[in-house]
């Protein structure tokens, strides 16, 4: 016997109106305007989105509980000991944009696809700052989501620590340049490192210019963020605001 197909969800409509609205976007503006980077994002972003609508069933990683449904990284979250953040990712939206994120980072490898995906990486992040612009995370909280949560929960967690300088940690900055889960990981620890120079300790300052200096980066962005670390001085005034 045969189940009848699911009917698609309001989210997976409203990508597949999306990612035609973009794709349209990004066609005339290719032939208005002559092809550029700006363009070619704008078309593989929307043809993530059409992926995200006709896949969406099998990709999104839903769970039911007892409260009802629950998106993975929700879940993921509240099991690494962080239910507050947990909250404020489904509250915010976040939730859903960093799933179509790993959807779009785990299905869309081509190397065309290359500007669409550190769009969304950047965006995410970006997204999280917000929320933690809040400071309605517990700074415990959002050190268990970086030690104990997925990839996408680590760089979540140094996302939240750029709205909230208050719960970014040194030792687990250190962990994130050298012991990365991902390139994505890496290369905003290494933003958040030099953005919050002034608050570390001269001791941290150092301690932190040895692990840049001792460490291998893959991609130029990630060498040129590493050269601007090394190149800040080791004892400056420390400030409590970043």
């Amino acid at each position: 016997m045969t189940g009848s197909p699911k009917r698609p969800n309001v989210g997976q409509i409203v990508c597949g109106v999306l990612g035609l609205l973009t794709l349209a976007t990004g066609i005339t503006a290719t032939f208005v305007l002559g092809s550029n980077a700006a363009i070619v994002v704008v078309l593989v972003v929307g043809t993530a989105l059409l992926l995200v609508a006709a896949l969406g069933p099998s990709l999104s990683e839903l769970s039911v509980g007892s409260s009802g449904v629950t998106l993975k990284l929700t879940q993921d979250a509240t099991n690494a000991g962080a239910p507050r953040a947990a909250s404020e990712f489904d509250d915010s939206g976040l939730s859903e944009f960093a799933e179509a994120y790993t959807l779009v980072n785990s299905e869309l490898r081509d190397s065309a696809f290359t500007p669409a995906r550190l769009h969304l990486q950047d965006s995410l992040v970006e997204r999280a700052r917000v929320v933690g612009l809040r400071g309605t995370i517990p700074t415990a909280e959002v050190r268990r989501l970086f030690l104990n949560g997925s990839p996408v929960l680590r760089t979540l967690s140094i996302g939240l620590m750029k709205g909230d300088p208050a719960a970014a940690d040194p030792q687990l900055l250190s962990s994130a340049v050298a012991e990365p889960l991902s390139a994505n990981e890496q290369y905003h620890a290494l933003r958040l490192i030099a953005a919050l120079w002034t608050r570390w300790q001269p001791t941290d300052r150092e301690r932190l210019k040895q692990v840049v200096a001792a460490t291998y980066y893959s991609d130029v962005d990630r060498q040129a963020a590493a050269r601007a670390i090394l190149a800040l001085p080791t004892t400056t005034t420390l400030t409590a605001e970043s």
